[in-house]
């Protein structure tokens, strides 16, 4: 049996469990839904596989809008340096989506903190709203 990620609730746009599927539109079941738990994004584990499925192809593919021009805005910050610091405000000003990532590590266990890598790129946040970038050449000598 298929897992569900919905109640039986009439869909409230007002309540704060009201979602839109992150598949609608890819043969989605139901697209608008009253999720079970806060970080639902998807009405049922199908259509979060179809989703996951669909986003792998077309990074294989070398077509995922998001991650090309997140890379191409980084390389544009960067300027050929190796590290720079920048404010969460300026990352989001600048249109980088930092969900679209190539991979998620934990950086900070006592913090639970993690940074992520974007192409070449390692993202960090250090305190609340610093975040660090820097390139894979970058060497940390102390």
């Amino acid at each position: 049996m298929e897992k569900v990620y919905y109640t039986t609730e009439d869909v409230d746009r007002s309540h704060k469990r009201y979602r839109v599927c992150k598949n609608k539109g890819n043969d989605c079941h139901k697209s608008e839904f009253m999720a079970r738990h806060g970080s639902s994004k998807f009405c049922t584990e199908q259509c979060n596989n179809k989703y996951s499925n669909k986003e792998k192809k077309l990074f294989k593919e070398g077509n995922s809008i998001p991650r090309t021009s997140n890379i191409d805005k980084l390389r544009v910050l960067m300027q050929d340096k190796d590290l720079v610091n920048f404010t969460r405000k300026e990352i989001d000003d600048i249109g980088i989506d930092l969900s679209k990532y190539d991979h998620r590590y934990l950086d900070d266990k006592q913090n639970e903190g993690y940074g992520i890598w974007i192409g070449d790129f390692n993202i960090t946040m250090r305190e609340k709203n610093e975040i660090v970038i820097r390139t894979k050449i970058y060497k940390n000598e102390k």
